[in-house]
C-alpha cells in the first residue's frame, strides 16, 4: 500500500498534494547521509509510550511529542520543553525535547496570557470553550456521529478537562507568586462543525479598557502568529491557517477576551512546526500553512 494512496484516502483534501509528499519521503528514507543527519522526530502517541519516547532525545535528537495526554510526562518527568513559541520561544531553541500543546490549552492561554502577566485580571476566571468535532480525532464514537453532533451544542468534562492543569500551569508562571493562586473554570462545549476553537474569557478588569488592549498589543508585537483583531474573531476567519485571533473587550468592568484558532493547525501540527523551526535554527515562519494578513501586528 502507497503512501500517496494512505493520505489520499485520510486526508482527501490533500489528494492532490499525495505523489509530492510520497517522493519526499522516498527520497529521504534513501539517502543513508540525510538519515543518519536527521534532526527530528515526532511523536504521537497516548502518554505512557510518550515516557518512553523521550529516550529518542539520548542521541542528541529533537522530539516533538502531539499526543493527547503526554504534556506533563515530557515536560516534568523528560526534562522537555513545553511548546508555546509566543511564551517559550528562547527556550525552544535549546531543547531537545518538545511537548506541543492541546488545543483548547492553547486557545486560552495565548488569550488570558498577557492580562495575567500584566497583572491585570482582578478575580477568578471563567473560559468558555467551544470545539469543532475534529477535535475528537478519527475514532467513531457515538458522541461524534453527525445525526448526535448536527444542530446540536452541548458541554463536556464539566467537572475537569484534561487541559485544565496545562492552562492553570502556564498561566499561574506568568502570574507570578505576588499575584498569589490563580482561580480558573474551564468548560469546554462540542460544536457542529468540523473545525476550529472559540475561547471566550471573562474575568473582573484592574485598571481600564485601554490598558488592557494595550498590554495585549505590546505582549503579542512582533508575533507572526497571535494577533489582535479588533472585532471579535471567528473559527472561520483562522481556519486553514496556524493564526490565533485575539480580541480584547469589556462589559463595563468585566473584561471579556475571545480566541479563534484552527484546532488542527495552531491547535495541533502548525505549532508543532513552529517548535521545530526554533529548536533547529530555521526562521519559524518556514514552511508552515497560511499566514493570511487578519489582523497583523505592529
Amino acid at each position: 500500500l502507497s503512501l500517496a494512496k494512505v493520505i489520499a484516502d485520510i486526508l482527501a483534501e490533500l489528494r492532490s498534494l499525495a505523489p509530492v509528499v510520497e517522493g519526499v519521503v522516498n527520497q529521504l528514507e534513501g539517502d543513508a547521509e540525510i538519515h543518519a543527519e536527521r534532526a527530528a522526530s515526532g511523536l504521537l502517541v497516548p502518554g505512557p509510550r510518550c515516557e518512553r519516547g523521550t529516550d529518542l532525545a539520548g542521541g542528541g535528537e529533537e522530539l516533538g511529542g502531539l499526543g493527547t495526554d503526554n504534556r506533563e510526562i515530557v515536560v516534568l518527568r523528560g526534562g522537555g520543553i513545553l511548546g508555546r513559541p509566543e511564551l517559550h520561544e528562547a527556550d525552544l531553541k535549546d531543547a531537545q525535547v518538545i511537548a506541543v500543546p492541546g488545543c483548547y490549552s492553547t486557545a486560552a492561554i495565548l488569550a488570558l496570557a498577557p492580562a495575567v502577566s500584566a497583572g491585570l485580571v482582578g478575580s477568578d476566571i471563567v473560559v468558555d470553550a467551544k470545539s469543532g468535532v475534529s477535535g475528537a480525532g478519527r475514532s467513531p464514537g457515538m458522541g461524534v456521529h453527525f445525526s448526535e453532533v448536527n444542530e446540536s451544542v452541548g458541554a463536556y468534562a464539566v467537572e475537569g478537562h484534561r487541559h485544565l492543569p496545562e492552562i492553570v500551569q502556564e498561566l499561574s508562571a506568568l502570574g507570578g507568586p505576588e499575584q498569589g493562586s490563580l482561580g480558573l473554570t474551564f468548560v469546554p462545549h462540542l460544536a457542529p462543525m468540523t473545525r476550529g476553537i472559540l475561547a471566550t474569557c471573562y474575568f473582573d478588569l484592574k485598571g481600564s479598557a485601554g490598558e488592557l488592549e494595550e498590554a495585549y498589543r505590546e505582549f503579542y508585537s512582533g508575533q507572526p502568529f497571535t494577533r489582535i483583531v479588533d472585532k471579535t474573531p471567528t473559527t472561520k476567519l483562522a481556519a486553514h491557517s496556524n493564526l490565533c485571533l485575539v480580541n480584547v473587550g469589556a462589559q463595563g468592568k468585566k473584561a471579556v477576551v475571545t480566541a479563534a484558532l484552527d484546532n488542527l493547525i495552531k491547535g495541533a501540527s502548525g505549532q508543532g512546526v513552529e517548535c521545530f523551526n526554533i529548536a533547529c535554527g530555521f526562521d519559524r515562519t518556514t514552511a508552515d500553512l497560511w499566514m493570511g494578513d487578519v489582523g497583523q501586528n505592529a
